[in-house]
Formats: C-alpha cells, structure tokens, sequence
C-alpha cells in the first residue's frame, strides 16, 4: 500500500487595509489568499489563489522558507488564480525568496493580467524567477 500525503489548503487572513477599501469599492470580503499545496510531486507545486496583499505575502514566505531550509526541494510557485495583487507584495515575497530563487520557480500563463502588470514592475533579477508559459500549470 502506498501512502499519499493529503492536499494541504492554507488561508490567512485578509489585511485591514485591504478590507476598508474594497468595502470603499463595493467588493466582498472573499480576499482571503488560498494556498493549495501538492506534496506528491517533484517538484512541489503551490498555487495562490484570491488576493496577494502585504500581510499574507509575509506570513507565506516565511512558512515557504521553513520548509526550504528543512528539506532539499524545487517549488514551483503557480500564480494564475490570483484576482488581485496589492502593491509591492509580490516584490516583497519575491525578495524574501531570492536566496532559493534556484530552487524556486514562479509560473504563470500571460493572459493572467493581474500578474503580467505585478511582473512588468519587478527588478529584472526577480523577472528571472519567472517562467511565463503559455498553459502553465492550474
């Protein structure tokens, strides 16, 4: 009998920030960001899911650190279901992410406007962390 971990689901909880203005803007309170991790594979797969903003950016790199200082891994980090990115947390998990960044791949299709505009602001050395595909993992 082979034993298969479970699909791990993470959400975090939304920023104050963030909830005053999309209430501003009329949106719901559902931008909690998802993390659906896939232990099963080589590599480790992990997609965000809703709103990246600067609260849950942290508290994700710091978890994604942990587990890349405990284990020799290859993540690759699938963004294409992300609504919305807040200013600067990508770039801030990014740069926390450097130190791994070969060990870290982040994949994303470009018809994902969200992230294509997030990544059109990055430095180049974070860029290289990318890799653009046109079906990227879902």
């Amino acid at each position: 009998m082979i034993y298969q971990p479970k699909t791990i689901i993470t959400k975090y909880r939304v920023s104050v920030k963030n909830l005053a203005a999309e209430a501003l803007k009329g949106k719901s309170f559902s931008n909690i960001l998802d993390i659906n991790l896939n232990w099963n594979h080589e590599p480790i797969m992990v997609e965000l899911a809703s709103t990246l903003d600067k609260v849950n950016a942290k508290v994700f790199a710091k978890n994604l650190l942990s587990k890349l200082k405990k284990e020799d891994c290859i993540v690759k980090l699938n963004l294409n279901q992300l609504a919305a990115i807040e200013d600067e947390s990508l770039k801030r998990l990014l740069k926390k992410l450097t130190k791994y960044n070969q060990r870290v791949q982040i994949v994303f299709n470009d018809t994902v406007e969200i992230v294509n505009e997030a990544f059109a602001g990055l430095p180049e050395k974070l860029k290289k962390m990318f890799i653009k595909e046109e079906l990227a993992l879902s």
